[in-house]
């Protein structure tokens, strides 16, 4: 009975995780498609300091995403312990990669606006090399926030690869060797046997 309480709040977790998931994945490519504002009237730090506010919000959010993720293949990988029902593990896994591709998506959202966003870096009164300097600091700050996603797409994609793996070695059949002496039992051995295609 406990077991089976814990499997549906299981797939509840699931569910609320996935919707959370869309959320994030929404709330980043909205961030990323968002110009700021320029405050400054006359230089270019004003546009500068928000892009630069906007790709550390795009690192945080990246981050909840990496932990959603985390978290749900985490949730999927004790459901896959549970033995049967591998019709609805394989489901859970097809959902899981289709979440894993929407988080390894996100990237290019950033990517194509971010000539875009470089290019309101511009002032009158700026040097070349301020300028420069300035998008170099926006561009360093948007690759981190693009390699924490990408790095939470590879993150969960290797977690589930291993889940799934897990789940092809208990779909096995399996021997158990069991070496006994006269007075009881002296070793066990396990071995699986792959299904034949």
């Amino acid at each position: 009975m406990a077991s089976q309480s814990l499997r549906q709040q299981l797939e509840a977790c699931d569910l609320q995780l996935t919707q959370v998931l869309h959320q994030l994945c929404a709330e980043y490519q909205s961030e990323a498609a968002r110009l700021p504002s320029d405050t400054d009237t006359v230089g270019s730090a004003g546009i500068t300091d928000a892009l630069k506010a906007k790709m550390i919000k795009l690192q945080a959010t990246g981050g909840d995403i990496g932990l959603c993720l985390r978290t749900r293949i985490a949730a999927w990988h004790v459901l896959a312990l549970y033995p049967g029902e591998q019709q609805l593990k394989l489901a859970r896994r097809d959902a899981i990669q289709r979440s894993v591709e929407e988080v390894r998506a996100l990237p290019g959202y950033l990517d194509q606006v971010l000539d875009r966003d470089l290019g309101t870096i511009k002032a009158f009164w700026n040097s070349t090399e301020t300028l420069q300097k300035r998008k170099d600091e926006v561009r360093a700050s948007a690759g981190l926030a693009i390699q924490g996603v990408r790095s939470s797409a590879e993150e969960g994609y290797a977690m589930a690869d291993k889940t799934d793996q897990l789940l092809i070695e208990h779909a096995q059949p399996t021997r158990y060797f069991f070496e006994i002496d006269g007075f009881g039992l002296i070793g066990v051995r396990r071995e699986a046997h792959p299904i034949s295609a």
